[in-house]
């Protein structure tokens, strides 16, 4: 389930935004579809918000924090903006590249919280699947489906708490009706488990038989 479908069932009206137009109708109804580039200068000002609308972003965030710095925001509109977990988890990686990127996150992340005049939730999730188009979960599942086999650096021990795409939707939508934060809210899955007992679940669940 999207976060359009979980709007839609809680009654909303819902425009989704996209780099492509896509007005699906669903089970639970339809939706208006605009195309739009993030990049383009003053994006958001053509979406042509009220201070009543609730705005929602699953777009890469520094995209977004861009997009909505360079746009004119009416004052008291609702933000929340689906981040990530590795904004503090790859903050001291010894790797410059993933901690470079961490930091561009928590710098996109106050960017949105200024915009919006402190009236932004920041979201942050850890590993999403459920979608079927993740790199993480859908990946490993597309990689055992073909050689069967993935090598696990350390054994495998690394802790993960992965959440399903439906219920990451359902948070959005709640965090978006409650009040605004100072700070980022992490959001994991409902359990914590190993890299190795992730793999292990992924192949059970998909019939694989994997080394």
């Amino acid at each position: 389930m999207s976060i359009a479908n979980a709007a839609l069932l809680g009654g909303a009206e819902v425009l989704a935004v996209s780099r492509s137009v896509a007005s699906r109708p669903t089970a639970m109804g339809s939706w208006n579809a605009l195309q739009m580039d993030l990049r383009s200068p003053r994006a958001c000002s053509e979406l042509k918000l009220t201070p009543s609308d609730l705005l929602i972003s699953a777009a890469p965030l520094r995209e977004f924090a861009r997009a909505i710095t360079a746009s004119e925001l009416p004052h008291g509109l609702r933000i929340t903006a689906i981040s990530s977990a590795s904004a503090t988890t790859k903050a001291h990686s010894p790797f410059p590249r993933d901690a470079l990127w961490s930091q561009e996150m928590r710098d996109a992340e106050l960017a949105i919280i200024a915009a919006s005049s402190g009236n932004a939730r920041i979201l942050r999730p850890t590993m999403i699947y459920g979608s079927g188009r993740d790199k993480n979960v859908a990946h490993i599942a597309q990689r055992l489906a073909r050689v069967h086999l993935l090598p696990l650096i350390g054994g495998g021990a690394g802790l993960r708490a992965p959440i399903h795409v439906d219920d990451l939707a359902r948070v959005v939508l709640a965090a978006s009706c409650a009040a605004p934060v100072a700070t980022p809210i992490h959001v994991p899955g409902g359990e914590r488990l190993t890299f190795r007992e992730m793999v292990r679940r992924i192949a059970a669940a998909a019939s694989i038989r994997y080394t």
